[in-house]
């Protein structure tokens, strides 16, 4: 028999070094998929039936790459793992980035690395605040925004009606509520029907009665679809915004076409809406509740009494969509609807109506009759004009300017009461350029 072979010192070293190799590539993890981790993990952590948490970590490979001496490797894995949660709702993401941290927690900046992947609040970026870019191309197949009313206010805008105290801002946005609740058309125009939230900040006891007023007018009965918040929002707190949104779907299910915020003032409460921050602050939740539905906004503002621009900061103006101005005319009954800004759009012709007694309460309606002639009953702005020229008119009469000034009417509005007193044939002016306004037989015999 011959003896066995004897291993030469070069062979062995070699079979070592093998054998040590083999051992390292038995416990070294597979190349980090990157991408496709990430991918995996989105379409796992999908509704499937199992722990969304345990889910995400194993799409990603977590129990692999737990390893400091990899550092790099392990932020990448943290990075994805992130991003896959974004797919989660808000409490699994937190169970989510605690089981991180706790899984780390053999190395001593295990609380950093998840803090960098996650970012350093209590919160991951969601697909709704995430940014998206659109090139050239992409962005011509975005829609045009529909109308919510034609031709008055369009979705996916932010919208602001204002007018002075009583000039029936409440009554005009219910109105519009409840129409595009029920899909029937608002003074003709068609509306895209939807369900609709109403912040009702202000004013809150005459609801009811007004509600079951619009009903009786309109034949309806039963639910219309209008969801109502009895006030108690805070538009300088984002938070409300989502609380909001999270009331509203979990009652219907859906977003709603329509939000209204009843008014601005009121649902900024202890805020200035003179101040910049204030207004930025309101201007954006009044924004989120925009992007995260898609729907009108409306934020109903007051104006002075004897002003035509709305109150407040004009970043509030610079962010608007569309802006209305809702006023009195001077007949004291008729409403006159403006259109004082349109960003994409052509403004609309005014839109005038009134109010109707209904029950205890009231409904819009269409505008009075105007008369001509001695027979029309004055306005209150000519009551006024006309009682001042009794009494200061000589037998020379007045001029234009001493008359004005006696009259203590805005200059609009007391050009437009003298050329309905003209035209009503109760009052006469001279022949000459500058000619002095008497007033008439039939003037002096208006009762007031």
């Amino acid at each position: 028999m011959s003896a066995p072979a004897t291993a030469e010192p070069g062979d062995l070293l070699r079979q070592a070094r093998e054998e040590e190799a083999a051992a390292a590539r038995a416990v070294e993890p597979p190349p980090y998929p990157g991408d496709a981790g990430q991918r995996s993990a989105l379409a796992l952590v999908q509704d499937n039936g199992r722990d969304p948490v345990q889910e995400t970590l194993e799409a990603c490979g977590f129990d692999l790459y737990l390893s400091g001496e990899q550092p790099d490797i392990l932020r990448r894995m943290l990075h994805d793992l992130a991003t896959a949660a974004r797919q989660l709702d808000p409490l699994d993401r937190a169970l989510l980035r605690a089981e991180a941290t706790e899984r780390l927690a053999h190395l001593r900046n295990a609380e950093a690395l998840v803090a960098a992947a996650f970012g350093d609040g209590t919160d991951v970026e969601t697909p709704a605040n995430a940014l998206h870019l659109l090139d050239d191309v992409e962005i011509e197949q975005v829609p045009e925004p529909a109308w919510a009313i034609e031709g008055l206010f369009p979705t996916d805008a932010l919208v602001v009606p204002y007018g002075a105290s009583e000039a029936a801002k409440t009554f005009l946005e219910l109105d519009w509520a409840l129409c595009i609740a029920s899909g029937l058309p608002w003074r003709g125009r068609p509306v895209g029907r939807g369900p609709v939230a109403y912040v009702a900040s202000e004013g809150w006891a005459g609801i009811k009665r007004r509600v079951l007023a619009w009903k009786r007018a309109h034949g309806m009965s039963g639910r219309v679809g209008v969801q109502f918040l009895a006030g108690g929002f805070n538009l300088l707190d984002a938070r409300e915004a989502e609380r909001l949104l999270t009331a509203v779907r979990t009652k219907i299910g859906r977003d709603p076409v329509l939000i209204v915020v009843d008014t601005l003032n009121q649902s900024m409460p202890g805020g200035d809406e003179n101040h910049p921050k204030d207004m930025g602050l309101a201007v954006a939740s009044l924004q989120l509740l925009r992007r995260s539905t898609g729907a009108s906004v409306h934020a109903v503002h007051h104006c002075p009494r004897e002003g035509e621009r709305e109150r407040g900061h004009l970043s509030l103006r610079n962010a608007a969509d569309t802006m209305m101005l809702l006023a009195v005319a001077d007949d004291g009954a008729t409403r006159v609807l403006t259109c004082t800004k349109m960003r994409n759009g052509p403004y609309f012709e005014p839109i005038r109506f009134s109010l109707a007694p209904d029950g205890d309460s009231l409904v819009l309606a269409d505008p009075p009759v105007e008369h001509a002639g001695p027979d029309r009953a004055p306005t209150p702005s000519e009551e006024r004009a006309l009682t001042v020229l009794r009494d200061i008119a000589t037998n020379d009469g007045v001029s234009y300017s001493r008359w004005e000034q006696a009259a203590e009417l805005k200059p609009r509005t007391f050009a437009l009461a003298v050329k309905g007193l003209l035209e009503a044939g109760r009052i006469s002016k001279g022949s000459r350029r500058n000619g002095r306004y008497t007033p008439t037989p039939d003037g002096e015999r208006v009762p007031f």
